[in-house]
């Protein structure tokens, strides 16, 4: 297939999935939406009705002087308002944090510049910190290849009597993708679980959104206005910290998996160049050069070698 028929045929493909996505979430979303919309009109009816001095228009003014808030970065939605230092957006440990969530692309939104300035800042240093994030990413994972391979050859003797190529490959990037589940979202999840206000679930999604580098910004970590000033460096920090090792180890085991599956289909591409070298030599005619191949596929690399007869008629 030439190379722009396959650009289209993927372009294709690509918004199908992304109609077919928006339609299920859609599907899946909306009942939940017009729920919560809706109690949220029964809160402010029954608000009204047990407060009589207050207008429909007062509330409304209200509401809009809170949502400029919000969106100018004034306060955060879960501060407490009766405690000053809860107030405080920007302080040095969320800072950090929203550092990493720049370099790293997961992005939670729930802390971001609202000034022009900031905002230029920020794009440039993100234009510098994204890719040396992944260079020390990639840096990682050269350093540790070393850790993949043990691991991946553990895998291939639990499925080497399997004769399936297809169905090996399976259960091995099954095994590879159960593994790196536990250690990486169902552990960490667990913890979470018991630091935040959160059950098993959320955690496990909070997790897994934010090693993909999604980072919707629902879920985010130590948010809460009760944390001591230490405790909340030292669990900012410990997610950051958590955050890179979990993407260096994703680092480690892409980059095993990739250079296994290019070192196999450089055998089977050496095998056949191979069968069709030997399908070339039978179709030849007999001369008086009578070649003798020797074919060898070893480490994905096809080497003959050709003996001719010194004698000529």
């Amino acid at each position: 297939m030439k190379l722009w028929k396959k650009s289209v045929v993927l372009i294709i493909a690509l918004f199908i999935y992304l109609f077919l996505g928006a339609l299920i979430f859609k599907i899946l979303e909306s009942h939940s939406n017009e729920l919560a919309q809706q109690n949220f009109l029964d809160a402010i009816q029954d608000f009204l009705d047990n407060h009589t001095c207050v207008s429909q228009d007062e509330l409304r003014v209200l509401f809009e002087a809170v949502e400029k808030a919000l969106r100018g970065g004034a306060f955060k939605i879960d501060n407490d308002p009766d405690n000053d230092d809860n107030l405080v957006v920007w302080d040095f440990p969320g800072a950090v944090f929203f550092t990493t969530t720049v370099v790293t692309t997961i992005g939670y939104g729930n802390l971001a510049p609202k000034t022009s300035l900031g905002r230029v800042v920020c794009m440039f240093y993100a234009v510098v910190g994204i890719p040396l994030t992944y260079w020390l990413l990639s840096a990682v994972g050269d350093t540790f290849q070393g850790c993949w391979r043990p691991c991946h050859g553990l895998i291939r003797r639990c499925t080497k009597n399997i004769k399936n190529n297809a169905l090996r490959t399976t259960l091995e990037v099954a095994m590879i993708g159960t593994v790196l589940y536990v250690i990486l979202v169902a552990l960490p999840a667990l913890l979470f679980s018991y630091l935040e206000n959160w059950n098993f679930f959320q955690s496990q999604y909070f997790c897994f959104i934010s090693l993909s580098t999604i980072g919707f910004g629902d879920f985010v970590p130590a948010e809460q206005t009760d944390l001591s000033p230490l405790y909340r460096w030292v669990y900012k920090l410990g997610t950051v910290a958590y955050l890179i090792v979990g993407l260096s180890i994703l680092s480690v085991a892409f980059k095993g998996f990739l250079n296994s599956q290019q070192s196999t289909l450089n055998k089977w591409k050496a095998k056949k160049a191979a069968k069709k070298l030997m399908e070339l030599q039978k179709q030849q005619p007999q001369q008086h050069a009578s070649p003798s191949a020797t074919i060898d596929t070893s480490n994905g690399v096809v080497n003959t070698t050709a003996c001719f007869d010194d004698s000529l008629d």
